[in-house]
């Protein structure tokens, strides 16, 4: 994957004119424009899980720069509550019980405070899109795409647990506007472990287990081998294959998903802010491409004729 910045200079944020109706207010911190270009390929994940990743952790950067409110929010709404239940939690067990330190570990030993979680990602717009059943994850693919949905609310509920602790989140908390915690204090990859579901012999074939367990373990090895091929693509393809993305797609999924602002609206502020014309067709297009890639259920459009509010603040 690749990270293209659109603009070599930052112009000031402060458009004359009117926006559209806005359920938050728009940051007054300048979107940067400034982005180091990033190469995604074939490597540890495969070259889709490794897309998303990225591009997830992307996003989050792009939410604090564009919508710092949103985790002014966190901190102020949902963090006490946290506190709150996790002191209870512990306290519940009669001896010094973490609480939970995944959401996926939340949602089976406290599925109260999991709801809690999933209904402030709804209330801004954070949902997980549902992809289809990947391919050759046998009886769990369903599980695991329900389980990759979630990674909004795992990455809200990581950012709790770690603000929540004294050696992790006294600087992340503290900032102005808050921060997420570093990736590398995070809890792992999102939606849980992969499966793959298997052809067995039949035991009534073979006269040992040695001889049973040695065929069966062939056979996985050879499965495996081809699901991976098809994973990777053509053996002969020798440079990775990427996929370019303008950071501006980022910044107009966040501004629709924040304000609920149409194609049209986001053309004009980007004209207006960086005096480029773009379409509204590329607008929307670019929308739905950092949308799919990330995984993310777009804001619904508002019914009716858009209110007008106050120009953007410098």
């Amino acid at each position: 994957m690749k990270i293209l910045n659109a603009h070599d200079k930052t112009n000031n944020p402060n458009p004359h004119g009117t926006e559209e109706h806005s359920d938050h207010p728009v940051s007054k911190h300048p979107i940067p424009q400034t982005i180091r270009v990033t190469h995604f390929g074939l490597g540890v994940y495969l070259p889709s899980t490794q897309v998303r990743e990225d591009a997830r952790t992307y996003f989050f950067c792009i939410l604090r720069k564009v919508w710092p409110e949103l985790l002014c929010a966190l901190k102020r709404d949902l963090l006490p509550i946290y506190l709150k239940w996790a002191e209870k939690y512990s306290i519940g067990r009669h001896s010094v019980h973490p609480p939970p330190q995944g959401f996926l570990e939340l949602k089976r030993a406290a599925p109260e405070m999991a709801e809690v979680v999933l209904k402030w990602c709804s209330e801004f717009h954070l949902v997980g899109a549902v992809d289809a059943k990947p391919e050759g994850y046998g009886p769990d693919s369903e599980t695991v795409a329900l389980a990759d949905s979630l990674w909004l609310a795992m990455f809200i509920y990581e950012t709790l647990w770690v603000w929540s602790q004294p050696d992790l989140g006294l600087l992340p908390v503290n900032s102005d506007p808050p921060e997420w915690p570093h990736k590398n204090a995070w809890l792992g990859r999102i939606g849980g472990p992969r499966t793959l579901a298997l052809r067995i012999p039949d035991p009534a074939g073979f006269n040992a287990r040695a001889e049973y367990v040695r065929q069966a373990m062939k056979g996985f090895e050879s499965q495996l081998r081809e699901h991976l091929r098809l994973q990777e693509g053509p053996p002969n393809s020798r440079q990775p294959r990427s996929i370019e993305f303008r950071t501006d797609h980022f910044t107009w999924l966040v501004l629709r998903q924040a304000h609920g602002w149409s194609a049209k609206a986001i053309a004009d502020w980007q004209r207006r802010n960086y005096h480029e014309h773009v379409s509204i067709d590329a607008v929307r297009i670019g929308i739905r491409s950092a949308a799919r890639t990330v995984g993310l259920r777009l804001r619904p459009r508002p019914h009716g004729r858009p209110r007008k509010v106050e120009a953007l603040p410098q």
